[in-house]
């Protein structure tokens, strides 16, 4: 019997992982954690309807359906998968922030395109720098701010999967579905869901998830000076026997 997600939040709906589940190299689907900033899509977006959308500092901006995607060179890697935050609530200074255990993490095998074959098609411009991610999920609160991520342009060209398949099945609606960018090795703040709009820019994109949060910073610290949080620190963990 699999034991279920421990949910520590509805809305938005943020959940980990049964260390149970852990014990083996690829994780379900079913209980991969989630860890989401907005109000996720309640039912799949027709893919006849989906479109990509590729523009800034580029020669040729590029609107692409689905299928075209799917015609593209596909790649298939195995990459964990972990929330910024994981581990949180054992740490000996409290944090805010969702309680996390141990659970925020997960290993799948994704299938998709390098993006570096679509920013390729698109022809960089020479001030071309950073590479900013859009999802579909819609904000949550008043003041409306949309979760929007970049990463450096040197990983956007290096290892950054385009996913639209994961451990062999089409995107799960709540992983991203149908397309979601996955920046190989960096934490899940780098990996947008529910993608839907790529921007090529010469600079960080500036806002709320880029300037505010994600960032490590010392108490009384202007967030915005701290180092942006991107590669997964190597831990470990004893998953059986499960109390260890």
């Amino acid at each position: 019997m699999k034991k279920k997600m421990r949910i520590m939040t509805e809305k938005p709906l943020n959940a980990e992982t049964p260390i149970e589940s852990l014990r083996t190299w690829t994780t379900d689907n079913a209980v991969f954690f989630k860890r989401n900033q907005g109000q996720i899509m309640q039912r799949p977006i027709k893919l006849t309807a989906w479109k990509l959308n590729i523009d800034g500092l580029v020669k040729h901006s590029l609107t692409l359906s689905f299928e075209e995607i799917r015609r593209m060179p596909k790649a298939e890697v195995a990459n964990t998968l972990e929330c910024s935050g994981n581990s949180r609530s054992l740490l000996d200074e409290k944090a805010s922030g969702n309680p996390w255990t141990i659970g925020g993490v997960g290993n799948a095998i994704w299938g998709g395109i390098w993006l570096k074959d679509l920013l390729a098609k698109a022809e960089l411009k020479k001030d071309a720098r950073h590479v900013s991610f859009e999802g579909f999920d819609k904000p949550l609160g008043k003041a409306g701010i949309k979760f929007i991520r970049s990463i450096p342009l040197e990983k956007a060209m290096d290892s950054t999967l385009l996913a639209y398949e994961m451990n062999g099945q089409p995107l799960p609606l709540k992983h991203g579905y149908p397309l979601r960018a996955l920046a190989l090795g960096w934490t899940g703040a780098n990996c947008v869901k529910w993608l839907h709009k790529i921007t090529v820019l010469d600079q960080p994109h500036e806002g709320f998830f880029m300037d505010r949060v994600y960032r490590v910073f010392q108490k009384g610290e202007d967030p915005k000076t701290g180092k942006v949080v991107k590669e997964i620190d190597i831990k470990s963990i004893i998953v059986e026997p499960a109390n260890a």
